[in-house]
């Protein structure tokens, strides 16, 4: 028989091309297209039965592109993403850099209570309502161009237009914080923001995006800026130092993580990832 037949039976491998290693930004999408189930992804192998799994049309959140996903969930707990057929913007296709960046939301030390400088005078099933009213009182006497908001590129457009409206009213300096990694002239794009589009438009973000950032921190500095409201970012990674934060009269930050802007908060509010709300 021909060379090419003799593979037949009991003793078959898959492999790559011959001197081709297979490894790429895009393997994962094999388990996708794979017809019998052969190949599998070991992040999710054994993890939870599919036939158990809710799932949840939503968007990639990991850069610009926005591909359309299927968030596979039980019980509250993400057990996979996978691509969802748009062929305006993914066809059926994902990155594994998107496809694999979702176990961050399910970390035990997410930020879950509402922390205020009268937290333990209070309990916690009042908490938001007291410090929500608390922070209203505390803005309304903020003189017009004392306060800056820097809301991250990663909210939605219903989130950046509430904190666009809040800024104008107070007549707030704003910015969003750049992200930019490699892209791959595929579906990585270079922008790591989801929605740097939504952040200009709505007019949070400065052109080009980040441009505001130095002028926050110059004007806490001077003490022109006496309050800053901080959105789903780490500013001290962004030049906005502990030292700089430290001359702040009010300091009040929403995010999901714990890091080192939520450690010197004055009011700390939990935030939602994005497969925990709509927008």
């Amino acid at each position: 028989a021909p060379e090419r037949f003799k593979v037949r039976g009991s003793d078959i491998a898959i492999s790559s091309w011959p001197g081709r290693k297979f490894d790429n930004n895009y393997t994962l999408n094999t388990v996708d297209i794979c017809p019998v189930g052969a190949l599998t992804s070991k992040d999710f192998r054994f993890q939870m039965r599919v036939w158990f799994l809710k799932e949840t049309k939503s968007l990639c959140t990991s850069c610009a592109t926005g591909c359309n996903i299927v968030i596979g969930s039980r019980e509250g707990k993400i057990y996979r993403y996978e691509p969802r057929e748009n062929d305006a913007v993914n066809a059926c296709w994902m990155c594994d850099y998107g496809r694999l960046n979702y176990k961050w939301i399910g970390r035990t030390d997410r930020v879950a209570e509402v922390r205020s400088p009268k937290s333990e005078a209070r309990s916690q099933s009042d908490g938001w309502a007291a410090v929500l009213k608390e922070l209203s009182e505390r803005l309304k006497q903020a003189p017009a161009g004392s306060v800056a908001v820097i809301a991250s590129a990663r909210q939605t457009n219903e989130e950046l237009y509430l904190l666009a409206k809040l800024a104008k009213t107070l007549g707030a300096l704003t910015d969003s914080v750049p992200r930019v990694g490699e892209g791959d002239r595929l579906l990585l794009n270079a922008d790591r923001n989801p929605n740097s589009t939504g952040a200009r438009w709505t007019g949070i973000a400065a052109h080009p995006i980040g441009a505001n950032l130095p002028k926050i921190a110059e004007g806490i500095r001077s003490g022109r800026i006496k309050s800053l409201f901080v959105v789903g970012e780490d500013v001290t990674r962004h030049g906005l130092s502990a030292e700089v934060l430290g001359k702040l009269e009010l300091l009040i930050v929403s995010d999901i993580l714990p890091n080192e802007t939520t450690r010197l908060a004055h009011y700390l509010l939990p935030g939602c990832a994005h497969a925990e709300k709509r927008g």
